[in-house]
């Protein structure tokens, strides 16, 4: 308590004391005078006025007819007053005439007022009138005020220092020297004795600002003693958490960053060295801007971290390695600011997602592939999710529904057709999407307006835990297809017809013959028996009814002739068919007809079945071109 410190506040007190004291003083000194000047210049102002206006007009009159003598007197009689020093007439930039002349020019006031004449109404400007005053009187009495303001006030302040040092000193500067040494002999870790003031204590009700300060230590006094404790283990657990970060950072398979305002590399992780090829030295004081692959790489992310708000997230770039190749990374940075908001840098991580744009590439490539494949392909081709919205469409899909490629991907399958349409194709849209494969064929009008015989294909495709995700249409405009194969039919039948017709010829040939010969006979024994007469007109109505089965034959197989049903033992029917079928199917087919005993009778249209029981033959046939058996063999079935 003993030791003496230099009564530096005391001083410093004062002489902003003195200082401010003065300042004061004169400020309201120079506030006085000035007033002083402007009454001073105001009266100038005044005097100006009243010799302009009483001699205003006949200055006016007599410039206007040029009277110099006249303007003389005038300009004499004003030039009289005395403030002025001198009063001159000007015409432009000529002085017409002109009395007295200014002594001191930096100290004369001068005033320019425009003489007009009126003239039939109008008013001219023919000159102007130039009335100046000294004012070096008013600036000595000014000055001589000024003298006397700052003196009083150098005096004032020093007697007003001297009373406030004495006072400072009693009241405060003792006291604080008390608390400084206090302070320096303190020990943080042993607080020693409460801090007292060297005066006679004051009661509760009159503390002054020093009792409260010296309470309010010794309560903090109290407050550090127990908080030792806590901040010994508070920077135990920060120097822990530094620990965990490092080895955080040590362990990461990004790479951490962080740059200051110039773009320096100021801290990174030890997997910068894997990402970059350089060690942890090389990179610290780096330019970032050195390992962009791209020259604007860098102005290009910063115009993009500021667009961002200072916030970016899986911004991608190229940057070149130490040994020249190229990786292509993934970062996601912020802005650093200090505790009073100004940047100071940039932080973040970058991740290696090289394979990542490789196999992008190769996807993007696979997928243009894949789109041209399928565009040439003369067939359509979409993929379709469980929602029903089409996923891709190739060329020959947006030909068939007559839309653009975007416009078709914004399509729901479902309500692509007309509500009949869509209900058949509902049962096969059910199962694709139970993970069963559809294939099937339908008569389809499309929205191009083009109704297409179609073969569709529904192929489900499967996540990897078995649900079906969507699947894969696949469809082929049959319908020339088909009226070929409608035209290789009629072509078949015709020629099968032409075979029928040469071996219907042949028994029509042989059933002729017999008529004839049965007429001939008839006729060249005209006195033949009644009994041998009937014989032979028997025969002939028997070879006459084989052929009109012969020509019912031929009007089924052409289809003009209307169905007629009747019972028939089909067993029959069929050994009278199999000479024909013989003939039809030629000398490489063997033909037999095989049936089972007690075969029921059917209600058939005889021709028809004929018909298509050739046709099947001739299938048959066309299966066999090197020959073989053709077998008939109807069963009997309950």
């Amino acid at each position: 308590m003993g030791k003496q410190y230099p009564k530096r506040v005391v001083r410093t007190m004062i002489y902003y004391i003195v200082a401010f004291s003065l300042l004061i003083g004169v400020l309201s000194g120079a506030v006085q005078v000035y007033t002083e000047y402007k009454a001073s210049r105001s009266d100038l102002e005044a005097a100006f006025l009243d010799g302009k206006r009483d001699a205003e007009g006949a200055i006016a009159l007599a410039l206007w007819v040029q009277d110099l003598a006249q303007l003389n007197n005038l300009v004499r009689a004003i030039a009289k007053h005395q403030d002025f020093t001198e009063v001159s007439v000007l015409e432009g930039e000529r002085v017409l005439v002109s009395a007295g002349a200014a002594d001191n020019p930096d100290a004369t006031l001068m005033r320019v007022y425009p003489i007009e004449y009126s003239y039939r109404g109008d008013a001219l400007h023919i000159g102007d009138l130039a009335i100046s005053a000294d004012m070096t009187s008013v600036y000595s009495r000014l000055f001589g005020q000024a003298r006397a303001i700052l003196l009083w006030t150098i005096v004032q302040t020093f007697l007003v220092a001297i009373f406030m040092f004495f006072i400072f000193y009693q009241l405060m500067t003792r006291h604080v020297h008390g608390i400084a040494g206090y302070l320096t002999a303190l020990d943080p870790e042993n607080m020693g004795i409460p801090m007292r003031l060297e005066r006679k204590p004051n009661p509760p009700e009159h503390r002054d600002e020093l009792d409260m300060l010296v309470s309010a230590f010794n309560e903090l006094r109290g407050r550090l003693k127990l908080s030792q404790d806590a901040v010994r283990a508070s920077r135990e657990e920060v120097e822990a958490s530094e620990r965990r970060y490092r080895a955080i950072l040590d362990d990461m398979v990004d790479t951490y960053y962080r740059t200051d305002v110039e773009g320096r590399i100021v801290m990174v992780s030890p997997s910068a060295e894997t990402l970059l090829g350089y060690t942890m030295p090389e990179m610290i004081g780096k330019q970032l801007a050195d390992v962009y692959a791209d020259p604007a790489g860098r102005p290009r992310f910063l115009a993009a971290f500021r667009d961002s708000g200072g916030l970016i997230q899986g911004y991608e770039e190229r940057l070149r390695r130490k040994d020249g190749a190229l990786v292509w990374v993934s970062t996601t940075a912020r802005m650093i600011r200090d505790e009073d908001g100004v940047f100071v840098g940039v932080e973040g991580i970058a991740r290696d997602i090289t394979a990542q744009r490789t196999a992008a590439e190769a996807l993007r490539e696979s997928e243009q592939n894949l789109r041209l494949v399928a565009d040439s392909l003369p067939a359509l081709v979409l993929y379709v999710d469980r929602s029903m919205r089409f996923r891709f469409a190739n060329r020959e899909a947006t030909i068939w529904y007559g839309r653009t490629p975007e416009d078709v991907l914004q399509m729901n399958a479902a309500e692509v057709f007309d509500p009949e349409v869509s209900s058949r194709l509902q049962p096969r849209l059910i199962g694709v999407l139970r993970g069963e494969t559809q294939a099937f064929s339908e008569v389809l009008t499309y929205p191009d307006g083009k109704t297409r015989n179609v073969e569709l294909r529904f192929v489900p495709q499967k996540g990897e835990d078995g649900t079906v995700e969507g699947f894969l249409a696949l469809g082929i405009d049959v319908t020339e297809r088909r009226m070929l194969e409608e035209r290789l039919r009629q072509s078949q039948k015709m020629e099968a017809l032409g075979q029928l017709t040469g071996g219907v010829a042949h028994d029509f040939n042989n059933l002729l013959g017999v008529i004839l010969g049965n007429v001939e006979l008839l006729l060249e024994e005209p006195d033949l028996k009644a009994s041998e007469r009937e014989e032979l007109l028997q025969a002939i109505a028997r070879v006459g009814a084989r052929g009109a089965g012969l020509t019912r034959q031929l009007l089924a197989f052409s289809r003009r002739q209307p169905l007629r049903q009747e019972p028939t033992q089909l067993d029959t029917d069929l050994s009278e068919f199999a000479v024909l079928l013989r003939r039809t199917l030629g000398e490489s087919i063997t033909l037999t007809i095989r049936h089972d005993t007690g075969l029921w009778r059917s209600l058939v249209d005889r021709p028809l079945l004929e018909n298509a029981l050739l046709n099947l033959a001739l299938n048959a046939r066309d299966a066999m071109p090197d020959g073989g058996t053709c077998r008939l063999s109807p069963p009997t079935r309950m």
